[in-house]
């Protein structure tokens, strides 16, 4: 019994320590972002036009919510599924980690931008695109970062020991469908509730 507990205490340590590297390389990612657009302050021109046909398309275009769907799933299922599938390498970590560190420059560099162009219009787009959905993938995702860079880590260590690999698997398995679920009630909000906040916001502001 007392062996158990021992276990049970250095998983819980050791995916603290997980968690800790996992939320590290994800703000490392945001500051590169940030930065990022600081060094190319000079070559923004062609992303403004971009952005302003964008936004002129979102205003005046009836809301395919399939397309919007196909997108979701397409950008958050695909990070989703290779996270978990890394989780089942022995090597994975280093490799969860990276694409964190690519979630979060991905986020750094997109909210700047839009600061940067378009000031207090460019926050409120951002803060109602991108702040609402990802207050529950972020957490969705770190959390399973953190379970599939331990589960890596575990299978790495126990590669030449006699364990029980189907109990093993399993507990992966379900750890990780449980995250899955807050993640398609994201998609479903990003899908039907998020395009018509984000036109009404576009229209107000008359970007």
């Amino acid at each position: 019994m007392n062996m158990y507990f021992k276990n049970k205490f250095r998983n819980i340590r050791m995916n603290n320590v997980f968690l800790i590297i996992t939320i590290a390389f994800f703000l490392t990612g945001i500051i590169l972002g940030v930065n990022s657009v600081a060094y190319t302050k000079g070559n923004t021109s062609d992303l403004n036009s971009y952005f302003k046909e964008l936004f002129t398309f979102i205003s005046s275009r009836d809301i395919s919510y399939k397309e919007v769907l196909l997108s979701s799933i397409l950008s958050n299922l695909t990070i989703f599924m290779i996270i978990f599938i890394l989780g089942n390498w022995a090597l994975g970590s280093p490799f969860v980690f990276l694409i964190m560190l690519f979630k979060g420059y991905m986020m750094g560099y997109t909210f700047t931008v839009f600061i940067q162009m378009f000031n207090v219009k460019g926050l409120c787009v951002s803060l109602v695109g991108i702040v609402p959905q990802n207050l529950i993938y972020l957490p969705c995702f770190i959390m399973l970062a953190t379970i599939a860079s331990s589960y890596s880590y575990d299978k790495l260590k126990n590669k030449f020991q006699k364990i029980n690999k189907t109990e093993f698997i399993n507990e992966y398995v379900n750890a990780s469908l449980s995250i899955a679920v807050p993640i398609v009630v994201a998609i479903i909000f990003e899908t039907f509730l998020l395009p018509n906040i984000l036109k009404m916001v576009i229209l107000k502001l008359n970007i």
